[in-house]
């Protein structure tokens, strides 16, 4: 992604994925597992830069793990494989 031009994504994606969601009073959490390859993954890095973000559209909330500023991967939070 080039600094400025946003984020763009591909709507149409409709891949093979698992997920689990667990709530309990003051916490939720979501544990999902995608191929590395329907991500078009060829060789897995150490490091990743990614954002995930929750949306709740009958409440008007979203919360993000690390807020994207202006679309740049260098602000996303770092994931790391071991």
């Amino acid at each position: 992604i080039e600094e400025g031009k946003g984020y763009q994504n591909d709507r149409d994606w409709n891949g093979e994925y698992s997920a689990k969601v667990f709530r309990s009073e003051d916490y939720w959490s979501v544990e999902a597992s995608i191929p590395l390859e329907q991500l078009g993954v060829s060789e897995l890095k150490k490091e990743w830069r990614v954002n995930f973000r929750r949306k709740q559209f009958n409440r008007g909330a979203m919360a993000d793990w690390q807020v994207p500023i202006g679309g740049n991967p260098n602000n996303y939070g770092v994931l790391v494989f071991n």
